[in-house]
């Protein structure tokens, strides 16, 4: 624990803020159980950049260990946000919607309808970008922040229109088929899905 101690008093020394022995003893208990070498590693990096006396989520995050804030996943929304309006563009069909909402997947879209709909924030992000990516950042964040966004899957990629059509369709067709209509209500469209590939409902 020694080694940790000599770079969080080396930090304290360069932020130029008065650090206690006590605060610099309790962040190291802390940051030791994670291994310290690892800490280490991370204390040094920050060493070269930080000009204040880091906090413990802080140096967590340098470690890539800390959860993403409120603020950090409204940044992740609302870029794919954006990337899925240069890819998709505005919607002028039912089928169209249907697509896009399946890629950017529920969290994603239950954001957008907040903010007034997919070709509504499509005019707001022609008008005026920085702005946009803003608003809807400053949403997820204070959503986030009052426990409002559900778990949920936000994706890493997006398909492209025509294989997010394909797969639109592909939900549609089973969902039409008498075995799944007749379970509807009673177990979710993914369950579903899978029993039917497993082969547990139907031949």
């Amino acid at each position: 624990m020694k080694k940790i101690m000599i770079r969080l008093a080396l930090l304290a020394e360069q932020s130029g803020e008065k650090v206690s022995e006590v605060r610099l003893e309790y962040t190291a208990e802390k940051l030791f159980p994670l291994g310290c070498a690892d800490v280490c590693a991370a204390l040094e990096k920050l060493l070269e950049s930080s000009r204040r006396f880091p906090t413990i989520e802080e140096i967590k995050r340098a470690m890539g260990l800390a959860e993403p804030t409120g603020r950090d996943l409204g940044n992740r929304i609302a870029n794919l946000i954006i990337r899925a309006m240069g890819k998709y563009g505005s919607l002028n069909s039912d089928k169209h919607r249907e697509a896009v909402r399946l890629a950017v997947g529920p969290v994603v879209w239950d954001i957008v309808d907040k903010l007034g709909g997919w070709n509504l924030c499509c005019d707001r992000a022609a008008d005026n970008m920085t702005s946009f990516i803003a608003q809807a950042r400053d949403l997820v964040e204070s959503y986030s922040l009052s426990g409002l966004i559900e778990g949920g899957e936000i994706p890493d990629s997006l398909p492209s229109l025509g294989r997010a059509l394909e797969i639109a369709e592909s939900q549609r067709q089973i969902e039409q088929r008498p075995e799944v209509k007749a379970l509807a209500g009673d177990v979710s469209f993914s369950d579903l899905a899978n029993r039917i590939v497993e082969g547990g409902i139907g031949d």
